[in-house]
């Protein structure tokens, strides 16, 4: 009796069983279905986009109006079921007026699986239904000038030139396109971009990656991610734990942690608030500065004035004038200072000027710690004034053998005042606490 009852379970069981694995096996034909949908807009007209898991083409032409065309591959499922996918797929939402047209093409709302291999698909119209797979394409075509919004998910979009005002917001995606309009913003989160020229955009990007042609002003949020242009006329930076490269940059201002940034070029004016980055520049005509465990290398600064610097280090070919008014800890290495240098605060710090140009005019600084190596061309005539405990201090003596000087040492302080010529006008002024000075 008790096989008779498990026979009937095991019985019972294939039946259930089968009736979820028949329809499984049964289901394996494809079918393939398009659909096209023709929208009159004006010229003002503003277009937004939805898309999600279906690779969109977007095409451009000169009609006042807007083509959408859709293609989808059903694989497996009854008749029904493929009937009700057909039905939402081919009817994509529209809402028009108000200067606005709204194309929602997501037809479905997720898949789940059952035991692994049973698959439930809700539609966007509420339905369920059970297929193998579904995989859809759009193609749309807008005037090359229109207002575009497009939310796009788990996709690759490629497009030519779109000219009008962008906003893309994108997740997951593969954008390919060509230029693009003024004020146009893309946000994007685990997507890769390749954009063509524009003119003033905003870029907001998480993990990421962006590739640019040239462009204007840009304003840039970003955090895990990498960004390469050729070419930014202004770059506002609002970094975390990026590579950002740029050919040719003509100004910045950027606030950073954890970042690099590569760029060449001549620029103007950057604006730099720093945390434990890497920076690496050729030609600033001014810098203001302020920054923590940062490298620093340029190859030519007009003006550099570093606010605070903590623990940095700096690689300067060339500076005309260098002011840092609180440094702690820093390694500053320059080749050529032309005009002046201007160290108000310097504690433990260790600077070396491998030489001063012709027309240098003053070297001012208070010192604690640290070192200080300064090169001078001995057609150079300078006047030296110093004030010093402890540490020690060489300069060439020789040049101050006959000429007037005021030297007095007394408890480990030593003051000195002299000038290597009566008509100089290089000065030369600093104090120092166990300080190692050294003029060249």
């Amino acid at each position: 009796m008790k096989n008779v009852k498990l026979i009937f379970k095991i019985q019972a069981l294939i039946v259930i069983f089968s009736c979820i694995i028949n329809p499984i096996f049964a289901k394996e034909s494809e079918v393939k279905d398009r659909f096209e949908k023709t929208y009159k807009v004006s010229e003002s007209d503003k277009l937004v986009l939805k898309m999600y898991e279906s690779d969109l083409q977007i095409n451009t032409w000169s009609n006042n109006e807007i083509k959408l065309a859709g293609e989808v591959l059903i694989s497996g499922g009854d008749k029904d079921d493929v009937d009700k996918i057909l039905n939402v797929f081919k009817n994509p939402e529209v809402v028009q007026g108000a200067g606005k047209i709204e194309i929602n093409t997501v037809f479905s709302e997720g898949t789940i699986q059952i035991m692994g291999f049973y698959k439930r698909t809700k539609l966007s119209n509420g339905e369920s239904v059970s297929v193998s797979s579904i995989k859809s394409t759009y193609t749309i075509w807008v005037p090359e000038s229109i207002a575009f919004k497009l939310s796009s998910k788990y996709n690759n979009v490629k497009a030519l030139n779109l000219l009008g005002k962008l906003d893309f917001q994108l997740y997951n995606v593969n954008l390919d396109m060509g230029d693009f309009g003024d004020n146009s913003s893309f946000d994007a989160k685990y997507s890769t971009l390749h954009v063509g020229k524009g003119q003033n955009a905003k870029f907001d990007i998480y993990d990421s990656k962006c590739y640019t042609d040239e462009l204007k002003k840009v304003i840039i949020k970003s955090k895990y991610s990498t960004f390469s242009s050729k070419a930014i006329n202004l770059l506002v930076l609002e970094s975390y734990n990026d590579n950002f490269s740029i050919d040719n940059l003509n100004g910045i201002d950027i606030n950073a942690e954890y970042t690099t940034l590569k760029a060449k070029g001549s620029s103007n004016i950057g604006k730099f608030k720093l945390y434990n980055c890497t920076i690496e520049v050729e030609d600033f005509t001014k810098i203001e500065y302020d920054s923590k465990y940062t490298e620093f290398t340029a190859n030519r600064v007009g003006a550099f004035a570093i606010k605070t610097s903590y623990n940095d280090t700096y690689e300067l070919k060339e500076v005309n004038d260098f002011l840092c008014q609180d440094s702690k800890y820093n390694k500053v290495n320059i080749g050529l200072v032309q005009t002046s240098i201007n160290l108000p605060d310097a504690y433990d710090s260790n600077f070396k000027i491998d030489r001063v140009g012709a027309n240098f005019a003053s070297f001012k600084g208070d010192f604690k710690y640290g070192s200080v190596k300064l090169g001078t061309d001995h057609a150079l005539n300078y006047k030296l004034i110093f004030e010093n405990t402890y540490g020690e201090i060489s300069y060439p003596k020789d040049r101050f053998a006959k000429k007037p000087l005021i030297y007095i040492e007394k408890d480990s302080k030593t003051q000195f005042e002299s000038s290597t010529d009566p008509n100089a006008k290089c000065e030369i002024n600093f104090t120092a606490y166990d300080l190692n000075f050294t003029i060249e």
